[in-house]
């Protein structure tokens, strides 16, 4: 759904398109119920919606020119031991993990990156937070840092979270970012 217009698109394999031109071919102007509805004939389950969100110029502008915390930095294979607690946050196919460190150097946050396409370079972003650690603006560190590198690396940074987070809402909004759209993706049940 997109956030200026309020408007649903949907993208499915062929297969399933074929099936549900068919199931909505007799209805004169289909609903987002009525597709919802065709969907779930064909066995297509949707599963939580992401709010989806981009940098603004001015947001990237001002990440770029902060050269950030020394508190945060991009962990290496020799942290391996120091991210065991955040091990499922972070898969190995993420292109880059970040970590924030607390006065004690005890990390206690982490955020990764991942790549989505080569031809439309835009990095998702995934961050989480020890209990200790919240409201003590860490994630917001975390997510600046790694926009910073996807900028630098020529990546369009991406933060995806669910509406009813209010914690992540509200770092989407300490972050200066642009709402897109929301989004739901597909489950097919087997």
């Amino acid at each position: 759904r997109g956030a200026d217009d309020g408007r649903v698109a949907i993208a499915v394999s062929p297969a399933i398109a074929d099936s549900l031109a068919k199931d909505i071919a007799a209805l004169d102007n289909p609903t987002e119920t009525d597709v919802r509805a065709a969907l779930a004939g064909q066995g297509v389950a949707l599963s939580h919606s992401d709010n989806v969100f981009y940098l603004t110029d001015s947001a990237a502008d001002d990440i770029l020119g902060d050269p950030g915390p020394p508190n945060v930095r991009q962990l290496t294979e020799a942290d391996a031991g120091v991210t065991a607690s955040f091990k499922a946050a972070a898969p190995e196919e993420n292109w880059a993990v970040f970590g924030a460190f607390d006065e004690h150097a005890r990390l206690v946050g982490i955020g990764s990156m991942s790549p989505w396409d080569d031809e439309f370079p835009i990095a998702d972003v995934d961050v989480r937070t020890t209990g200790s650690a919240r409201g003590r603006r860490q994630a917001k560190t975390l997510v600046r840092a790694m926009f910073r590198h996807a900028l630098t690396e020529g990546y369009e940074p991406q933060y995806r979270c669910p509406p009813d987070d209010a914690a992540s809402m509200k770092l989407a909004a300490s972050l200066d970012l642009q709402l897109f759209g929301s989004w739901e993706t597909v489950k097919i049940r087997r």
